[in-house]
């Protein structure tokens, strides 16, 4: 799947201040929604990119 709809179910699950969520979890969602050939290290570039956006 593309970057940009992987990023929009990113933040489906990322949690509202003051709970929080893993980046495994994170990757273990993506992977059940089918999302593949994932790594963590993707996961925390994508949220970083999100977060530069505001």
């Amino acid at each position: 799947m593309p970057s940009f709809q992987r990023r929009l179910d990113l933040l489906d699950y990322v949690p509202r201040y003051p709970q929080k969520i893993t980046t495994k979890r994170l990757l273990n969602l993506l992977t059940q929604t089918g999302h593949s050939q994932l790594t963590i290290r993707t996961i925390q570039r994508d949220l970083e990119s999100i977060e530069k956006l505001g």
